[in-house]
């Protein structure tokens, strides 16, 4: 990095609406969450990347998260979090209050876009490809501390992504649907033919029961109770004395005919 001239100071305040300290400041507790001192500041100057200052590879050194771990780890909510204390702790020293604020306000407006929306993935995702495309530089602007372009890269394309698979979710469960009551409706008209046999055996099994399923109804032969055979009134079908002869006479006609081929 470098000490920027009057006029390039003058230039960063109105782009990013604070000091350019103050911008080396929101660009260390991105990377790091750590909040430099002005001295440090002054000897990395701008535009500088705070994983490459003396105090960054020591805290490497140390073992202490930076935004490569949680990237590594795929931890957002910690990732939010190491912002928030940095944030914190630039809000505590007067030097940057405007940093603090604005680096509040970008938290803010990611995490509403990502975080209530049940996506923190897209938190980090936005801040990796923010880091990258400001490298030592901060927020976006003073209008905005969010970059629009890389919300529609990361964020709003991923949104998008989502929206078309949920779309494709809801066409196939609502196949699905449509597939089980198409098979519920035919298991139902199956049960209904099962249940209407179930009852005609029922009702026949009650009728043989009362003896009214047997030949005759139960009841001795009559005029109004006759052989199903000749229609006496004498007798039924199973000793019906012509049904016999008829039966007696084609057998010996089947016989007979046998005999003959």
């Amino acid at each position: 990095g470098k000490i920027p001239s009057a006029a390039e100071a003058l230039q960063i305040l109105e782009l990013k609406g604070m000091s350019w300290q103050n911008v080396v400041a929101c660009t260390a507790v991105l990377a790091t969450g750590t909040v430099p001192t002005l001295a440090e500041v002054e000897l990395e100057g701008y535009g500088s990347s705070p994983d490459q200052w003396s105090s960054g590879k020591e805290a490497r050194k140390m073992g202490w998260s930076s935004m490569t771990t949680y990237l590594k780890a795929k931890d957002a909510e910690g990732y939010r979090n190491m912002l928030l204390k940095g944030a914190h702790r630039m809000a505590s020293n007067p030097v940057y209050g405007t940093a603090a604020a604005q680096m509040m306000l970008f938290i803010s407006k990611l995490s509403k876009m990502t975080f209530d929306q049940g996506m923190p993935h897209l938190f980090l995702c936005y801040c990796e490809e923010h880091v990258e495309t400001h490298k030592g530089k901060g927020l976006a602007s003073a209008s905005n501390p969010l970059d629009a372009g890389v919300l529609t890269e990361t964020v709003l394309a991923e949104k998008n992504k989502s929206r078309d698979i949920d779309s494709k979710m809801e066409k196939v469960l609502e196949q699905m649907e449509q597939q089980n009551m198409s098979l519920t409706n035919s298991l139902k008209s199956r049960m209904g033919e099962v249940n209407a046999l179930a009852s005609k055996v029922a009702l026949l099994e009650k009728s043989m029961s009362n003896g009214t399923g047997a030949i005759g109804g139960g009841k001795p032969p009559s005029n109004d109770n006759s052989c199903s055979y000749c229609r006496s009134p004498d007798h039924f079908i199973c000793d019906c004395p012509k049904k016999a002869e008829n039966d007696e006479r084609r057998k010996k006609d089947l016989a007979a005919s046998g005999a003959s081929i």
